[in-house]
């Protein structure tokens, strides 16, 4: 039964020391630990919070024994403690086996497998008094997960949990080694010892050691190399003489067969030929005459392919006169869709105040019908005649009023028509003047630009960027194969200025470009960009070590034609290749105008020896299958960058900005006297729309007036004394009905305004059809027009070939009377050849092989004189088998052997070189690390030496292996930390471990006896100083310490165990 710290409670914590609910996520950090029959302690536990522990106790107690197990749970070995030379030493005296087991937190983002092993993991190792031990991780159900060494080593590595630095483990011997190196040369090696620096450099040295052992045992093997080639050589040497030898004799004697042989067949040959000679003239007759035939049926069907053309050319011409007049009804329709628009628009306004005159109508008469009750007592006959004639009065002031409000609305629809027309020609007048501003302001940038450039070549090709990129190629020169090569446009020149543009063009962005020669060292200049933020820069890959290319000359443009390629002065041969590959600059034509590269570009004899034309003002012409394409020139591009005057473009620049200017002013002043137009028929407008108000309402209040009118004499007729208000109520309802019906008519004019857009949309959208029919049908017209050329010329020569094949018949029926002879004569010669040839061979032994070369007779007979001339003297005994098979055994042998050694040479020396490279690369890093830990070291240990006002440094000397720390005091700079007081000694020395400490990642931290030389108020300080720094740093710290820590307040991140008194010994 394992028993907690003394003086705990059943929790295992004393005296309310930390809070028992406590707890934080994170993984790596100690929860609990058990030691059984380790060492001084049968059965031990100790728990542990997230933050800060406090282990204390008298000598002799255990304490460090805590921090020993700790160590051996996670694989250090028994003499690296100093506690013990053997793992079975840690065992209790009188035990056959002692256990160490320590319980991690797994939990969060850095958790160790949770899916294997949960929350909390165990490290468990048991060792026996065999010397052996045992090691398992268990999960946090205590099931036991993995058991080898390699998975410590992967838990350790994953936590960083290197026990061994004294960094993370800082045991009694270290902390006094520490407290004691007075020198510089013992700190630095305490330093290097701490953040690693040791080790590593010990494993490149090591390396290193074996990378010049390999070396030298690739020489010896270079060095025997030779002599077994030489062996080989030989062998084979004498192989192939034999084989030669042998190979000659069997072919002399085949080509005095075929030599026998080959007089018969060339005089058979001969009369072979002219019996075929005379059948093909005759074939030749028969072909001609059919030929003849086909020239003449093709030039009839030529001559109707006119004909059907002409027809086609004059439907197309009609066809574009048709759609033309199409668009002119178009946009006659679009006109009267606007104007309708316009109408419904007005329509839908007065609706909608007739509506709320309605409205108002229907509240006035309300309070009539009250009126009129009151009045209708005072209506009599008297009065009837009176009435007669205010009715008459009002009737005509309503036609009156009707009139001029039909008139305000004529002119108000004429109005409007007028204000959209020059709202349209306004705005189109100011995006004519912006656009002529921003062109300008594009003008005046290129100069800008042009000036820079013209100062540094560099800044023209990709601009400040190069400039920075090519500094940091130089500074990192040793990470590339071979040095990269670029900008392009900084390798070029031009012989003539006029082509500038051209060159521009047709080159485009490979002046920007970078080549380099590998994979690798395009990656490598990709990440030099990145880090300079230069994201779009182009590079090229290439092959360094090819000859310059020769394009063929059947591939080039005609003599006479102007490439770019031929205007440029290129020095370095790796970029003219890349502009012949990438851009084709040996078949890109530079012309002077239009009509120049039109000739060239749309030859279609050419097409495949022009790319395309381009012409000096930057316009590009060529072939896209049997459609001609010329592109203009992108407005953004001023200019090129090679060969330029820049007096010359500031001359044009400047030029063309007062021109620009000077037309953006004249469109101002144009849009402002249309701006003054508009505002004077806005407010002719907003007068016409209060006059159609005013001319509303005077209808309506005649209107209302002679209806009031009607109903008062209508009432004073029907009732004297009573009140008759019938007709008022049947005029509300019938105006709250006209108030309906004029809100039904504002939603069907609403409806008829979205019909009227629907409308114009629909005309809009079959004008822009028109447009496009039209452009094909003059595409078609053009196309029928060049097919009528095409077609003439094609006539007229079909004509000339009628003539010169009827010519052609006629010679060669002479030719064919004059063969028979001739026949005759050679049919002999070859009878009498055949009979020599059967003495020597039959006819199959004097065939020449399939495949072979054929040879006449003389080449023959040449041949065998000097293979005759050839074959060795002892012929016979050169020939013997037996020596032939023993050559081709040994040759073989040896070649074999010089093959293996040679690629096992290559191959080792491949991976040397690699590893040789790799090698440097990571002493420059440690290097690099190692300048940047110093500086690390030094600013820490300032921080820590501000918090009690203390000034100092840490200077680390890598090359003298020395470190140095300089305190400043009151009485001046201090290097020597004994001549400090001992409060400020402790202090430093403490705030020098906390800064070491804080060089390195771990998820625990440990310290043994660290206040071993310090009075009371020095460690009162210093343990406040390392508790602030312990909870700040974020990681669990563990301090083991024999002295009194009651200063030291207890809470929920500080915890405070003491270990029990050690029993007396009986």
């Amino acid at each position: 039964m394992s028993q907690p710290v003394a003086g705990s409670s059943a929790n295992g914590l004393a005296n309310g020391t930390a809070s028992p609910g406590w707890s934080e996520k994170g993984a790596g950090w100690i929860r609990s630990m058990d030691l059984r029959n380790f060492m001084c302690h049968e059965a031990l536990h100790v728990d542990f919070i997230r933050h800060v522990n406090f282990i204390t106790g008298s000598n002799g107690s255990g304490k460090s024994a805590v921090l020993t197990g700790l160590c051996v749970a996670f694989g250090t070995r028994a003499r690296t403690t100093n506690r013990a030379s053997a793992i079975k030493d840690f065992i209790r005296t009188g035990c056959s086996w002692a256990q160490v087991s320590v319980e991690l937190n797994n939990e969060g983002e850095e958790a160790f497998r949770p899916d294997e092993f949960g929350p909390r993991l165990t490290v468990e190792r048991r060792i026996n008094d065999n010397g052996s031990s045992t090691l398992a991780l268990k999960d946090f159900r205590g099931r036991k997960v993995r058991g080898k060494r390699e998975d410590l080593d992967e838990l350790t590595a994953h936590f960083n949990l290197d026990v061994d630095n004294p960094c993370i483990v800082m045991s009694q011997d270290k902390s006094r080694e520490f407290l004691h190196s007075g020198t510089p040369k013992d700190k630095y090696k305490f330093f290097v010892k701490a953040t690693l620096l040791e080790k590593v450099s010990a494993r490149l040295a090591t390396i290193s050691a074996r990378l010049v052992v390999c070396k030298r045992q690739l020489a010896e093997a270079e060095e025997k190399l030779g002599p077994l080639e030489e062996k080989a050589r030989q062998a084979e040497q004498q192989l192939r003489e034999v084989e030669e030898a042998e190979s000659r004799g069997q072919e002399a004697d085949r080509v005095m067969k075929q030599l026998a042989w080959a007089y018969v067949h060339e005089a058979e040959q001969e009369a072979a030929d002219a019996e075929r000679g005379k059948r093909e003239a005759q074939e030749r007759v028969e072909e001609f005459e059919g030929r003849l035939a086909t020239a003449q049926s093709r030039l009839e069907s030529v001559q109707q392919q006119i004909e059907r053309h002409m027809g086609q050319v004059n439907g197309c011409s009609n066809e574009v006169e048709r759609v033309k007049a199409e668009q002119g009804q178009f946009r006659q329709q679009l006109a009267q869709a606007s104007r309708q628009r316009g109408a419904v628009e007005a329509a839908c306004g007065r609706h909608e105040r007739a509506v709320q005159e309605r409205k108002r109508r229907s509240e006035e008469l309300s309070g009539r019908i009250q009126d009129l009750q009151e009045r209708a007592s005072r209506s009599s006959q008297a009065h009837r005649s009176q009435r007669d004639a205010e009715v008459a009065a009002k009737q005509s002031l309503v036609e009156q009023a009707k009139e001029r409000l039909d008139s305000v609305n004529r002119e108000l629809q004429t109005a409007q028509g007028s204000v959209r027309e020059s709202e349209g020609e306004q705005e189109a007048l100011m995006k004519q003047e912006e656009e002529a501003r921003g062109r300008a302001r594009d003008v005046q940038a290129w100069l800008r630009r042009r000036r820079v450039e013209a100062s540094d070549k560099l800044r023209a090709f990709g601009g400040d960027k190069v400039a920075l990129l090519l500094r940091q190629i130089e500074e990192n020169r040793r990470r590339f194969m071979r040095p990269p090569i670029g900008p392009i446009g900084a390798h070029l020149s031009l012989e003539a200025a006029q082509h500038s543009m051209a060159v521009e063009v047709g080159v485009g962005r490979l002046l920007d470009s970078f080549v380099v020669s590998c994979l690798a060292d395009y990656r490598t200049l990709k990440q030099l960009a990145a880090s300079i933020n230069f994201n779009n820069l182009t590079v090229i890959s290439y092959d360094f070590n090819l000859p310059p290319i020769e394009p063929p000359v059947h591939g080039l443009p005609p003599e006479g034609l102007v490439t770019v390629l031929s205007v440029l002065n290129i020095a370095n041969h790796v970029v003219r290749n890349v502009l012949i590959d990438q851009a084709q600059v040996e078949s890109t034509v530079l012309v002077p105008g239009f009509d120049e590269g039109k000739e060239v570009a749309f030859d279609r004899r050419l097409a495949g020896r022009v790319k395309e034309c381009i012409t000096q003002d930057g316009m590009r012409l060529f072939l896209r299958g049997n459609q001609e394409v010329s592109l203009p020139r992108n407005r953004n591009l001023r200019g090129g960058r090679l060969g330029c005057n820049l007096e010359d473009d500031e001359a044009k620049g400047r030029e063309e900005e007062e021109r620009l200017e000077s037309s953006a002013e004249d469109l101002r002043r144009q849009r402002e006297a249309r701006e003054g137009e508009v505002k004077g028929q806005r407010a002719r407008l907003q007068q016409l729309l209060i006059a159609q108000g005013e001319a509303e309402r005077a209808v309506r209040l005649a209107q209302i007036e002679l209806r009031e009118v009607r109903q008062q004499m209508l009432a004073a007729e029907q009732y004297e004394s009573q009140v008759n208000v019938s007709d008022l109520e049947e005029e509300l309802e019938r105006v709250e009905a006209e108030a309906e019906a004029e809100r039904a008519a504002l939603e069907e004019e609403r409806g008829r305004l979205e019909e009227a857009k629907e409308e114009e949309q629909k005309v809009l959208g079959n004008k822009g059809r028109l447009e496009e029919e039209l452009g094909a049908l003059d595409e078609a017209l053009g196309a029928a027009m060049e097919r009528m050329d095409q077609l003439t010329t094609q006539q007229r020569k079909m004509q000339a070939a009628v003539k010169r094949l009827s010519d052609e018949v006629q010679r060669v029926q002479q030719a064919v009377a004059a063969c028979d002879a001739e026949i005759e004569a050679k049919r002999s010669a070859a009878q009498s050849k055949r009979q020599q040839a059967m003495v020597v061979c039959e006819e199959e032994e004097g065939q020449q092989e399939e495949g072979e070369e054929a040879l006449d007779s003389e080449e023959l007979r040449k041949r065998l004189v000097r293979l005759h001339a050839e074959l060795p003297q002892d012929y016979q005994a050169v020939l013997a088998p037996e020596r032939k098979e023993e050559l081709q055994h040994r040759a073989q042998k040896l070649r074999g052997r010089h093959t293996a050694m040679m690629n096992t040479i290559r191959l080792t020396t491949i991976r040397h070189d690699y590893l040789e490279r790799s090698l440097g690369v990571r002493v420059n890093a440690l290097r690099t690390d190692s300048n940047l830990l110093g500086q690390s070291l030094d600013w820490t240990f300032q921080d820590h030496l501000s918090k009690k006002r203390f000034k100092g440094h840490v200077v680390v000397d890598h090359n003298a292996g020395t470190l140095t720390l300089e305190i400043n005091t009151s009485n001046g700079s201090v290097t020597d930390i004994k001549a400090l007081s001992g409060g400020e000694r402790s202090y430093s020395t403490l705030c020098f471990a906390l800064s070491l400490h804080q060089l390195t990642e771990a998820p625990f931290r440990a310290m043994d006896e660290f206040d071993i030389f310090m009075d009371n108020i020095t460690r009162k300080i210093c343990l406040r100083h390392a508790v602030e720094f312990a909870i700040g740093n974020g990681s669990q710290w563990v301090f083991i310490t024999p002295h009194d820590i009651s200063e030291v307040d207890a809470g929920p991140q500080v915890k405070k165990q003491k270990m029990a008194a050690p029993r007396p010994t009986s």
